[in-house]
Order: structure tokens, then sequence, then C-alpha cells
């Protein structure tokens, strides 16, 4: 990965700059709002907020081209390597194992690259966002901060298992490149010798395992949204009865807080799912580098 993200140094720098203005805005639009609900001159925080929420929508636009343009580098860094190695192969069966990897792998890579890109952001505009919160209710923010921390922990124990699912994927991939490769090569040999039926099950049932490993990866990520949606109706919970019972809290930074609880459960969503890219990316450029190497 650290390759891939070398060959093209300068994109990543602006990547990460620009989703980092991007991610953190919100911050001081929240802070404003906070000094809305607490404060007197409303006009000029609402004008405030409105300039703030346009310059994070033209951040956002600037982003999505600048990271698609990154892709773009990265993945003809890595078609490139594919490329080469497949003109030094004498194999011709190999061919299709190399599609694969132009494909599947290239797209599944660089695609994770920059979803860490993001979720880096992210990472640091929540720490920022507990810090804000810590400094105006340490209790309630230590129970908000908890739900996030047991959303992410709980996904964490079952990414072994996605793991395992992903690489189980990844080989029935390549197992049927490999079956429809040589059927496309050895069809005339194939339909002589009457075996169109065994290639013909053979397919059936990769693709069969395929459907029901497909079917047990969905389930596992239906667990990590299933943990981190509710992170936000507890988090909501939690601050609306600490405002009714404790009444430590102004008006303002109870919408702070009601604010964040948002962000915090979009925090757990993008680690519980950052966590899943990572595995299942280690698969791919293993994947990737092992058939580049086998020549």
């Amino acid at each position: 990965m650290i390759d891939v993200i070398k060959s093209s140094k300068l994109y990543f720098f602006l990547d990460v700059v620009i989703w980092f203005v991007a991610h953190n805005l919100p911050i001081l639009i929240g802070l404003l709002i906070q000094t809305y609900f607490d404060g007197d001159n409303t006009i000029f925080i609402a004008c405030c907020v409105c300039g703030l929420v346009l310059i994070r929508i033209v951040c956002i636009l600037i982003g999505a081209k600048v990271d698609i343009t990154a892709q773009h580098k990265w993945a003809n860094f890595m078609y490139k390597k594919a490329y080469a190695a497949l003109e030094q192969s004498e194999i011709e069966a190999k061919q299709g194992e190399f599609i694969n990897a132009l494909n599947e792998d290239v797209n599944e890579i660089v695609g994770t690259i920059s979803y860490m890109i993001d979720t880096a952001c992210n990472l640091i505009y929540g720490i920022i966002v507990i810090v804000i919160l810590g400094h105006i209710d340490i209790g309630l923010t230590a129970f908000v901060t908890l739900f996030p921390i047991l959303a992410i922990g709980l996904n964490s124990l079952i990414k072994k298992r996605v793991e395992k699912y992903s690489i189980q994927s990844k080989e029935y991939s390549n197992r049927f490149s490999e079956e429809l490769l040589n059927l496309l090569n050895d069809s005339r040999r194939i339909r002589v010798s009457g075996k169109e039926d065994d290639y013909s099950n053979n397919l059936d049932e990769i693709v069969n395992q395929q459907k029901y490993i497909g079917f047990r990866f969905s389930v596992f990520k239906g667990l990590f949204s299933t943990f981190s949606s509710a992170v936000t109706d507890c988090n909501l919970i939690v601050t609306i009865f600490w405002y009714m019972h404790f009444k430590t809290l102004s008006p303002g930074a109870y919408v702070l807080f009601i604010t964040y609880s948002f962000d915090l459960s979009s925090l757990s969503i993008y680690m519980s799912t950052l966590i899943v890219s990572l595995q299942s990316t280690k698969v791919y450029i293993q994947d990737f580098y092992k058939k580049s190497e086998n020549k």
C-alpha cells in the first residue's frame, strides 16, 4: 500500500488537506450554533454558519475531484506493474488471473486508500469533538463516548470472521476465473471429449459457494451497521435525560450535545467499516503481488 501512495504523493497530500478542512469545518459550525442559542448576536452568527456551510460544500466538490484524480494515479501505477509482470510471463493461462487483478484487486486497493484518508480526517474530527464536549460536561461526555467505543469494540470482535469470508470469497472468485479460462481455451477438446457437464457442474458449485459466502459476509456486515446505528439513539436518550434531570447544560450546550450525537454515531460507523475494509484490502494486496511475482 505504501508503494501505491508513493506513486502520487502530491495528490495524496492534497487529498488529505482538503478532506481535513471539509470534515473539520462542522466543529466551527457546531460552536457557532451553541453561541446562537446562548448569545444575542443571532443574525451575524446565522450568516457565519451559512458561509461555513457554503465553504464546506466547495471543499467537498474540490475534494471529490482531487480524490478521483488520486485514485486514477494510484490505479495507473498498479496497472503498469501488472502489465510489466504479464509481459514477462510466458504462461498464457495466467492472463485470466492478471485480468482479474487489473479489475477487482486494483479497484479495491485504491478505493480503500481513499476511504482511509476520509476516515482519518473524520477520526481527528471526532477526537476534537470529544475534547470540546469534555470541557462542557465531563460526566455526560463520558457517557456519550461510551456507546461509540462499545460499538467499535463489538465490531472488532467479528473482524476475523469477516476476514475469513473475504479470503474465501476471493479464492472462489479466482477459481471461477480459472475454470472459465480453461473452458474458453479448451472448448473444442472439452466438446469432443464430452466433458461439458463436468465443467458446468464445477462452475455451478463455485457460484453456489460464492452465493453462500456472500450471504454470510452480508450478515456480518449487517451487524456492524446495527451496532453503529444504535449509538445515536442511546446518546440522544442519555443527553435528554441528563439535561432534564441535572439541569447543568445551557440550551446551546444541550443542542451541541444533540448535534454531536449524530457525529459520534457516524464516527463509530467509519471506524467499524474501516476495520472491514483494511482486512479485505490485505487480502487483495497479497493476491495482487502474488500474481505479479509468480511469473
